[in-house]
């Protein structure tokens, strides 16, 4: 992508000058690279266990903590959705979670589990409020109490966390539009850059390398 860049932008500069007659520049056709295809950050189911046991819950902070663990790695809100979660958006008769996602205005659903149904009790009963900072710091202290490893070089916040879930229930074959429903995505394009991390299914896709017969390349096989 840089290369093309760079390239077309010289060929430019070389007709604009006439250092050539003909702007080149049309012929390095353009790719598909997009900002947002970046490989995720993920951690496993069992790290993601070790650091939600690692919180101590005794404490209100400790409660606190469990709770915005919970949300971020069982239902994958973004930090803004679990600073704004508040007691209204529960219907408990009918035991689901509904609330307006806090970055894209979508209307979401959620069913409540009784682990995390049981957290919002013991906590949001005090009615504080979060900051954004204060769950990225959360959670980033209870990746260091679990001793995660590596996870100083990795993205360690509660976005990790629902890359974590996408990336776990593809895994275990949940389909596209499900994973897409449960991150309030708009389109299952959106959720397809999980597709990137899933390395036992992308090693049933490659394509046998074809043999190539040319003087100007050797034939090397490969055990």
């Amino acid at each position: 992508h840089n290369c093309g860049s760079t390239l077309r932008i010289y060929f430019r500069y070389a007709h604009d000058n006439g250092i050539v007659k003909k702007d080149n520049s049309v012929f390095v056709l353009k790719d598909n690279y997009s900002h947002h295809c970046k490989i995720p950050t993920t951690y496993s189911e069992e790290e993601i266990r070790r650091i939600i046991e690692s919180v101590e819950r005794s404490s209100s902070i400790g409660k606190r903590d469990y709770l915005i663990l919970l949300l971020a790695a069982e239902y994958g809100w973004r930090a803004g959705d679990i600073v704004n979660f508040r007691f209204s958006q529960i219907d408990w008769d009918k035991n689901v979670i509904r609330f307006n996602q806090h970055k894209t205005d979508i209307s979401v659903e959620y069913p409540l589990l009784s682990s995390i149904g049981n957290a919002i009790i013991d906590y949001l009963k005090k009615g504080q409020k979060l900051s954004t900072p204060t769950v990225h710091s959360i959670v980033m202290k209870y990746m260091n109490k679990a001793d995660i490893k590596d996870w100083k070089n990795k993205k360690h916040g509660p976005h990790s966390l629902r890359h974590s879930l996408a990336t776990n229930m593809l895994k275990k074959n949940v389909s596209m539009p499900i994973i897409s429903t449960i991150l309030g995505h708009q389109s299952t394009e959106t959720t397809k850059v999980y597709l990137k991390v899933d390395v036992e299914k992308l090693q049933q896709c490659p394509l046998s390398m074809p043999e190539i017969y040319s003087k100007y390349y050797k034939l090397v096989r490969c055990e």
